[in-house]
């Protein structure tokens, strides 16, 4: 077993602990890193309420940091543990893929207690009329947010957005479709990046300074293996438009980690502190990659 490493703030935890000294968080939200040898992410925790920075220390902690291996080959690898049945879906083009998500998370049931009003919004969005059935739409949105099937509200909401093209209902698209994606795993993850891609690039077709969503939008595209270094190129073009762009300089970082290009990685980490607020999770977490970097540096 490898060193046991925070779920929610990537520091390394002691064998004996019963809580990260750093953050918190219990001992079984901790995941094991291998100390040498292939590297296994499967393990990271699916619980939906985990942070979307939290989610991204957590996808890296289950890969030795001093593996030199490119993005590109992080997908191909990954594509490749998948069961037989898994591997037929991948090679679905992205359309279909997007649509069997949709598909198959529309078929998993709302709490009883809640279906009623869900027919209801359901039948007025059906109505006819524009105007209630766009109120409708955005109170079904809201709902299902609020009964925790982020899911369902994002599949909503982007059903929304196709339906009145605004930006403003692309961008929640897209943050919603942001956040259900950092709540699944393995290759629903790239199924649903595909549609967050999407939305995000309608935002950007209507307003393409928009930093943010082009921060979020290379996060997402790491996670499609047909164009994963438009991650980094995304990741730049953000970066040129907001050196100081505190998202885009941690997801510079994770990158330049992830390809092993070490040096480069430990000075951006400590670009994110220099511009993160004290105490917040992204200096932690990117104090926490520090240590582990330079600890692993010293221990090889």
């Amino acid at each position: 077993m490898g060193n046991l490493v925070c779920m929610d703030c990537g520091a390394r935890m002691a064998e004996d602990a019963d809580r990260c000294a750093l953050c918190g968080s219990l001992r079984s939200d901790a995941v094991a890193v291998p100390q040498s040898g292939t590297s296994d992410a499967s393990g990271a925790s699916e619980e939906t309420g985990t942070s979307s920075l939290g989610v991204r220390v957590a996808m890296l902690v289950g890969i030795p940091v001093l593996i030199v291996i490119a993005l590109f080959m992080i997908t191909e690898m990954s594509r490749q543990r998948v069961q037989p049945e898994v591997a037929t879906t991948a090679a679905m083009p992205a359309e279909m893929r997007s649509a069997a998500v949709i598909d198959e998370f529309e078929a998993i049931p709302v709490a009883s207690q809640y279906a009623p009003v869900v027919d209801s919004l359901q039948a007025l969005i059906r109505s006819g009329d524009e105007t209630i059935a766009l109120e409708a739409h955005r109170e079904l949105v809201r709902f299902m947010g609020e009964i925790g099937r982020i899911d369902r509200a994002a599949i909503e909401q982007q059903r929304l957005a196709r339906r009145t093209g605004g930006t403003a209902d692309w961008r929640y698209a897209g943050t919603l479709l942001y956040a259900w994606m950092e709540a699944v795993y393995n290759e629903r993850k790239t199924d649903v990046a595909l549609l967050a891609i999407e939305a995000f690039g309608k935002v950007l077709e209507q307003d393409p300074d928009d930093v943010d969503i082009r921060a979020d939008l290379g996060w997402a595209y790491q996670y499609d293996p047909q164009n994963p270094m438009e991650a980094i190129r995304q990741t730049n073009l953000a970066l040129e438009q907001d050196p100081d762009h505190l998202a885009a300089n941690y997801n510079r970082a994770v990158f330049l980690l992830r390809i092993n290009r070490i040096n480069e990685a430990l000075e951006q980490f400590g670009r994110v502190v220099a511009l993160a607020e004290d105490g917040s999770v992204y200096e932690r977490q990117a104090e926490a990659w520090i240590r582990t970097i330079r600890e692993n540096a010293e221990a090889s």
